[in-house]
């Protein structure tokens, strides 16, 4: 499905590797559309992979990592800085651009698929590239040029996120779980932008992690969390326990949002996934009208009857209700409670050690 453009010297206006059809339409609108989506950036190479894919792909897609393999038409790889030309050349009107953070396995994606029901929000769930630039951010205080390289990259994608279709109002992003720490940037970046901050309580958290089949997420994301939160307080207890890992990630993830909240307190709004299952229609009242656009009438009024709050919203095709989420809550609750007793302790055992933890969580 991808040609790799290996010719780096060719000119941009050029992208001869493509196949036909993608090369007329790259030469007739450049990069325009949001139907070009760059799917992966990698900075050790200079280059991006981009995919040509639609409208329908985007509403299709849960995530638009490999994933999205299966609804592109084609694609190709080009020099990142043949890119940036491009995308530098971009004369289109942009659309706002909002931002979905979220601590991960929180009802985000459920959250994403309902703002898209509204007329005219093209929802983007989690592109891949924006782990890459967390990644990159992650070096910036060992290198100076890494900070100029990671503007620049980022910049790229913030514009090309910013594309829309001609009858799009905004485009809301959904982030990646651990890439709201790059979250400032990207709200610099966009300043026109709006956040929603989506969690759980902790208890909640703690025992809907501990309840999955598998905790690979948890484990592999929680070395950089450790590392974070240790940055935003100082020296903090090793999370030794699973439960105390939960903790230690869903902790991470608030101070996280807290450090969005406090610069711009109208540009973001909390959100607690239990709520909004509880009274979705005052809660997604409050999430339109934060974004500033226009609710879509099936979800004013009854939005617990929406199709999509009885689906598993990862994978639409299946059935999923708030009775089984309750049960799945409660089993965990007595299959776990010594790992979820743990995972508090370990929260109340930061809180007296750190007196802006403490704060945090009485926000």
């Amino acid at each position: 499905m991808l040609a790799e453009n290996n010719n780096k010297n060719k000119p941009v206006e050029e992208p001869s590797a493509s196949p036909s059809n993608l090369a007329a339409m790259i030469t007739r609108d450049g990069f325009r559309s949001p139907d070009l989506f760059v799917q992966r950036i990698d900075p050790a190479a200079n280059a991006a992979t981009v995919l040509r894919v639609s409208r329908e792909a985007y509403g299709a897609a849960s995530f638009l990592d490999s994933r999205l393999m299966a609804h592109a038409l084609d694609g190709f790889v080009m020099p990142h800085d043949h890119l940036v030309r491009w995308v530098e050349a971009i004369d289109a009107p942009l659309a706002p651009l909002h931002f979905i953070f979220h601590a991960g396995h929180v009802g985000s994606t459920l959250l994403s698929r309902l703002i898209e029901e509204a007329s005219g929000v093209l929802a983007l769930r989690e592109p891949p590239t924006l782990r890459t630039l967390a990644l990159m951010h992650d070096v910036l205080s060992h290198s100076a040029p890494a900070e100029s390289s990671f503007d620049l990259w980022s910049a790229t994608q913030v514009r090309l996120w910013r594309r829309g279709y001609d009858d799009t109002r905004c485009v809301v992003l959904k982030a990646t779980s651990d890439t709201a720490r790059i979250g400032q940037r990207l709200m610099q970046l966009a300043p026109e932008a709006k956040a929603i901050l989506l969690n759980l309580s902790a208890e909640v958290f703690i025992a809907m992690t501990l309840s999955r089949a598998s905790l690979v997420d948890l484990h592999t994301k929680a070395s950089e969390r450790a590392v974070r939160l240790g940055k935003m307080l100082g020296d903090i207890p090793p999370a030794i326990t699973t439960g105390q890992a939960a903790a230690m990630s869903w902790l991470a993830e608030h101070m996280t949002h807290e450090r969005l909240l406090h610069p711009w307190p109208t540009r973001t709004l909390r959100l607690d996934f239990d709520e909004l299952l509880s009274d979705p229609d005052l809660q997604l009242s409050a999430v339109f009208r934060h974004l500033e656009i226009e609710a879509p009438p099936a979800l004013v009024g009854d939005a617990a009857a929406h199709p999509l709050m009885q689906r598993y919203s990862k994978n639409p095709d299946r059935s999923f209700s708030l009775a089984e989420r309750a049960e799945r809550l409660q089993r965990s609750r007595v299959e776990n409670s010594e790992d979820i007793r743990s995972g508090l302790a370990w929260i109340d055992a930061v809180a007296r050690l750190h007196p802006r933890a403490a704060a945090a969580l009485a926000a």
